[in-house]
């Protein structure tokens, strides 16, 4: 079985709503037996300032990374793939 990396670049945000509909958009397009991998700081954001971090509702994390994990679990059923990981699974 052959595999590809695919590196996610997109401009993030502070905002997780829209970092999740960016990473929505890019994972749209993944091809059978592709492995993405996405910024450290994909979903919460990140910058040099990060007393934003201070201010991140945990909740809203927690069901955008539910709502990521969704989306996994469609591409499983779409493409042959053995596992999802992702942070603090």
């Amino acid at each position: 079985m052959k595999a590809s990396i695919a590196i996610a670049q997109f401009p993030i945000t502070w905002d997780i709503e829209h970092n999740l509909a960016a990473i929505t958009s890019l994972l749209a397009d993944v091809q059978p037996d592709e492995i993405v991998v996405l910024p450290e700081g994909a979903l919460s954001g990140y910058g040099a300032d990060l007393s934003a971090l201070e201010r991140l509702p945990p909740s809203a994390l927690a069901h955008a990374m539910d709502r990521l994990a969704e989306l996994g679990r469609v591409s499983l059923m779409r493409w042959p793939v053995d596992r999802i990981c992702l942070p603090g699974w």
